[in-house]
C-alpha cells in the first residue's frame, strides 16, 4: 500500500486531472494483494491491466506494451 492512501484513491485523483485536461492516462495496477479471477475483472473497469507481485521483467514489458497498444487504438 501507499503511505497515506490506497491505489484507488490515487487513481481517483489522476482521473480528476484527466477530466480537467480532457484526456485519459492508462493505469496498470501492480499489487502484492493477489487480485486474480473475479476481483481482477471488477478492477478492469478501473485499471487497464494489473500485475500480481512478484512478476518478471518480461511480464511487465508485455503488459505495458499491450496496454499502450490498446490505448492507442482508441
Amino acid at each position: 500500500g501507499l503511505p497515506d492512501r490506497d491505489g484507488l484513491q490515487l487513481l481517483q485523483d489522476i482521473r480528476s486531472l484527466d477530466a480537467m485536461r480532457d484526456r485519459s492516462v492508462p493505469v496498470i495496477a501492480m499489487t502484492a494483494f493477489g487480485w486474480t479471477g473475479q476481483h481482477a475483472r471488477k478492477r478492469g473497469s478501473v485499471f487497464q491491466a494489473h500485475l500480481d507481485k512478484p512478476f518478471k521483467p518480461d511480464q511487465l514489458l508485455s503488459v505495458v506494451a499491450s496496454t499502450l497498444t490498446r490505448f492507442a487504438d482508441r
